[in-house]
């Protein structure tokens, strides 16, 4: 016989929300209210859309990488040059764009491992559009 499911809905204050939310840490705030009220023994629930962080070690990494590089300006910075029609593509600027295509790639493999998603090849190589589109 399948279990019956009744909803339960509970109105809370801005400071009462945020206090169970802070308590809940890591788990749904339903889930434990679950606990708190029928204890460590009570069944878990299937979670609906959170999907939980799997590797915090790998996300530190892209984040880090994030906050100690500049990428996004300087690639804004090439993509404008490029669009003008005004890029020098000489040895050193190729160097760079294709440094800065490689630690995107990086940044790209450790944010998929991080949230345990499956990585796939990019279809596009990121290095060989930027040159196509400065020509």
């Amino acid at each position: 016989m399948s279990e019956t499911k009744i909803p339960f809905s509970l109105r809370l204050s801005i400071e009462e929300h945020k206090t169970l939310k802070e308590a809940a840490g890591q788990q749904s705030m339903a889930q434990y209210a679950r606990v708190r009220l029928f204890g460590e023994g009570v069944k878990l629930r299937k979670k609906r859309g959170l999907k939980p962080i799997e590797d915090r070690e790998a996300l530190g990494r892209v984040l880090g990488r994030l906050g100690a590089s500049n990428i996004s300006q300087n690639l804004a910075i090439l993509a404008e040059a490029a669009e003008a029609g005004c890029l020098h593509i000489d040895a050193k600027t190729l160097m760079e764009i294709s440094q800065a295509c490689s630690e995107i790639k990086a940044m790209r493999s450790d944010l998929m491992q991080a949230l345990g998603l499956k990585l796939k090849k990019p279809s596009v190589v990121l290095s060989h559009s930027f040159l196509e589109a400065a020509e």
